[in-house]
């Protein structure tokens, strides 16, 4: 998708992509598409481990430390589903991503019953799609580990040192917000609020530093707190995740989207104006009117399918403001405003409104 002034030169587009970078074990028997994987995922920081066969994969277990496991459907020696359990066996926290060539619907639940993170069509049409696909199952490892290890450490300082207990013994304190420490909703895989705060400060300063646009976004789910009552958490959790897929496939991979809290999220669309902004949200909130929730509903209640609006407001660098404080509070009174007059639409500042509303 494209929007928001110009490109930014291959230096300035560097400092926008802070991807996390992997360990990536990549199983394809065509050694063409092999090598042009691999070369996009080096150059995108990955560091690759080719494998050609299920059992060379597996051996390769043996030695290499590991993230994510790019397999291809069609190998020889091993069905790729059964090397996706074994991989995944075998390394905690891991992720695997099927690619095919027969992408059915049957083939996609089995894959995610198989504990796959995702599939990707060949041939690839898009390979920023497989690498962003890669990007974010890195991402998901990495901060697994990092809940892990701060789990270790604060065990660790709450017990004098003393070593991890075993099944046996007490286990660790449940009264710690591992996920929110860590930056990550558990929910939706989204960056959290405090992980939105540090992107938005550090993106803010990169526009003012370069002289460069950035639109800010609040969204707000309307009557979420309905769809709860009607249909308990559950329901509402999967609504809550099907919007975050919706609002994901409709932003660029140069953008960023944090679930802050409920049914309320963050946008921060890099090198685009207010006005572009707009076009970009209102979009978002037209196809969102547009998506039926009823597969989340059990039998009984499909008969109840439902849609959903949401309230988005937005302000921008440099339109609004220069400060990075009065920014944020201007997408806030803009978000205020949208709510407090019926919802389901985008609304811009502008000066008349208090940024306290």
């Amino acid at each position: 998708m494209e929007h928001g002034g110009p490109a930014p030169g291959a230096d300035e587009l560097s400092l926008w992509n802070d991807r996390p970078s992997g360990r990536v074990l990549l199983v394809e028997p065509d050694e063409d598409i092999a090598r042009m994987l691999e070369v996009r995922l080096a150059r995108d920081g990955h560091e690759v481990v080719l494998a050609r066969t299920g059992q060379e994969a597996l051996r390769m277990t043996l030695t290499e430390d590991l993230d994510v496991a790019l397999v291809d459907r069609k190998l020889q020696d091993i069905d790729a589903l059964e090397l996706m359990r074994q991989l995944q066996q075998q390394f905690a926290p891991f992720e695997t991503i099927l690619m095919t060539v027969d992408p059915t619907v049957e083939l996609f639940v089995e894959a995610l019953e198989a504990g796959a993170f995702d599939m990707v069509v060949k041939p690839f049409s898009n390979l920023k799609l497989v690498t962003a696909k890669v990007d974010k199952a890195v991402g998901k490892v990495q901060a697994e580990r990092d809940r892990n290890e701060l789990a270790r450490m604060l065990h660790q300082q709450t017990q004098g040192g003393q070593p991890l207990p075993t099944q046996e013994e007490e286990p660790l304190p449940t009264n710690i917000d591992l996920d929110g420490m860590s930056g990550v909703d558990p929910l939706t895989g989204l960056p959290n609020r405090r992980a939105s705060e540090e992107r938005f400060r550090t993106e803010t300063a990169r526009a003012l530093r370069y002289d460069r646009p950035l639109c800010v976004a609040l969204a707000s789910i309307d009557g979420l707190d309905a769809v709860v009552e009607r249909f308990g958490h559950d329901v509402a959790d999967g609504v809550i995740r099907g919007i975050v897929q919706l609002f994901s496939g409709l932003v660029r991979d140069v953008d960023f989207i944090a679930r802050r809290q409920g049914g309320e999220f963050f946008f921060l669309f890099p090198e685009t104006s207010k006005e572009s902004g707009f076009v970009v949200v209102d979009r978002i909130r037209t196809k969102l009117i547009q998506t039926s929730f009823s597969d989340f509903l059990d039998e009984d209640d499909r008969d109840s399918a439902f849609q959903l609006t949401a309230s988005f407001g937005l302000a921008g660098l440099p339109t609004d403001t220069m400060n990075a404080d009065l920014l944020h509070g201007a997408a806030e009174a803009a978000l205020a405003r949208a709510k407090a007059t019926g919802g389901d639409q985008v609304v811009a500042y502008d000066p008349s409104m208090s940024r306290r509303s």
